[in-house]
């Protein structure tokens, strides 16, 4: 009886463990997402590099969600929170912050309205960081525009950015984060 049952469980384990080595091995599909990588702006001394272009497809691939939407603290308003500055650590604010701003002054890039979706000119802009109150150190939210996709057989998830818009913080009589007041809108794959 004790066998019966040891049996019976071990089948279900077995046949997982077979489906999965024998997933990990197929050879399916278009090949590593990292092969089709296009490349906007990099900064090479920064480490940062912004990608488009993303060739996700695959017989293998499936679409999680069209359309995800979040938000992302890149600066953490609050120093003597250690949770967030962990959180950050890895992160190049500046480095990300300098490669969008150069791929649009190289126009690589476009920057939209966040709102009604219409380009600015250079010039707006170049008026825009040039305002008195302007300091792209206050540049401390991101908000991502993605698609998500799994791969089944290979067990690998992969996004894909469609826009990215910069969060500016609006500061209180404190000097405090009351909140963040978006700057503009960038296509990564427009």
């Amino acid at each position: 009886m004790k066998l019966t049952k040891l049996i019976i469980t071990a089948i279900p384990v077995i046949i997982t463990f077979a489906l999965f080595i024998s997933c990990e091995n197929s050879e399916t599909g278009t090949g590593d997402t990292a092969d089709s990588i296009k490349t906007v702006e990099a900064v090479p001394e920064k480490g940062v590099t912004i990608m488009s272009g993303v060739d996700i497809v695959s017989d293998n691939a499936a679409i999680l969600a069209d359309t995800v939407i979040y938000d992302v603290i890149i600066k953490n308003p609050n120093p003597a929170d250690e949770w967030q500055e962990e959180c950050l650590r890895k992160i190049d604010r500046a480095g990300l912050i300098e490669t969008i701003f150069n791929a649009i002054y190289e126009e690589k890039l476009t920057a939209y309205d966040y709102i009604n979706d219409t380009p600015f000119t250079l010039e707006e802009v170049k008026d825009l960081e040039s305002a008195e109150d302007y300091d792209r150190d206050k540049i401390g939210k991101v908000q991502f525009s993605e698609e998500w996709y799994f791969d089944k057989e290979k067990f690998k998830m992969f996004k894909r950015v469609r826009s990215i818009i910069l969060g500016y913080e609006s500061l209180d009589e404190n000097n405090e984060v009351k909140y963040y007041t978006a700057l503009f809108k960038v296509y990564l794959d427009k």
